[in-house]
């Protein structure tokens, strides 16, 4: 019975480590991505053909009608900023709501890392 305590005790501690490492992973990548967002904002305000294309993943630079206004232009990063990572691939929001006071929503913009770098690829979810 004491191999059951000291083993439940070893997956606490291992659990609390990962969600810890995770959380994190999250911050840092988070900051990479709202750096990146910022790029793309001062490009679209800039009307920077070159520069908003270069914040395109590579695969996905050819792509036709990509809305570089709704990409960059809803504004700097402020409290109501979210981002969800997983693994490589992020959902941005960066106007979020909540619907009905508990249900996350909003705007969204698909971003990928490729080559330890964010990208941008076109894609956006309207709410």
């Amino acid at each position: 019975m004491r191999w059951l305590l000291t083993l439940f005790l070893f997956l606490s501690l291992a659990a609390v480590l990962l969600f810890g490492w995770i959380r994190v992973r999250n911050q840092r990548e988070t900051k990479l991505i709202q750096q990146r967002y910022e790029e793309m904002r001062q490009a679209v305000a800039a009307d920077d053909a070159p520069a908003m294309r270069e914040l395109i993943a590579p695969g996905y630079r050819d792509r036709k009608n990509i809305r570089y206004d709704f990409l960059g232009g809803r504004g700097p990063v402020d409290e109501d900023w979210h981002v969800w990572i997983f693994g490589n691939h992020a959902d941005v929001s960066p106007n979020q709501i909540y619907h009905f006071k508990i249900l996350p929503g909003g705007n969204s913009i698909a971003m990928i890392k490729v080559d330890r770098q964010w990208y941008f690829t076109g894609a956006f979810g309207i709410d």
